[in-house]
């Protein structure tokens, strides 16, 4: 990834490819800077057929009001769908856990897991994650921390 948002004060830039497929598909991830060039968490990405696609989740709920955010990959298949977690936020930019994600080949991402209320604690913290590689299919394997009414951690539950 190359512009301003990608360079930090001194010039330095930081990219790297962590997953790649045999239809030359790659995914990468590149550290962010903010506008006074300081280290400001990070984006995930996809190369396929010449164009990049930011992939993971950067929403509101998924970045700090500042602009911090991290994303993580963890799975690809051939057909270049890739799997990974974000961090969540709250709105006073305390961390309030992980979600689940998958993306397709053109980059469009799809939060995945559970996030009922059983999954859910009462300050809105939650977390889910990929726990397999993504099958040819597309399909992937997964779990969500369930929580009791006083925000104590009762188990997962599993999700395809």
């Amino acid at each position: 990834m190359l512009g301003d948002t990608y360079t930090g004060k001194d010039g330095a830039q930081h990219s790297e490819i962590r997953l790649q497929n045999e239809a030359s598909q790659a995914v990468g991830f590149s550290v962010r800077y903010d506008s006074d060039g300081n280290k400001n968490g990070g984006t995930s990405w996809l190369y396929s057929s010449g164009n990049y696609a930011q992939i993971g989740l950067y929403d509101d709920e998924h970045t700090k009001s500042n602009g911090f955010g991290s994303t993580n990959t963890r799975s690809m298949n051939e057909s270049g769908q890739v799997v990974g977690d974000s961090s969540r936020y709250a709105l006073d930019a305390s961390f309030a856990g992980y979600s689940a994600w998958i993306s397709d080949a053109d980059g469009a991402t799809y939060r995945i897991g559970l996030a009922s209320s059983e999954h859910t604690k009462a300050n809105g913290y939650q977390e889910s994650f990929v726990d397999s590689k993504i099958s040819a299919q597309g399909q992937v394997l997964g779990y969500s921390l369930r929580y009791d009414d006083s925000g104590y951690t009762r188990g997962r539950s599993a999700w395809l």
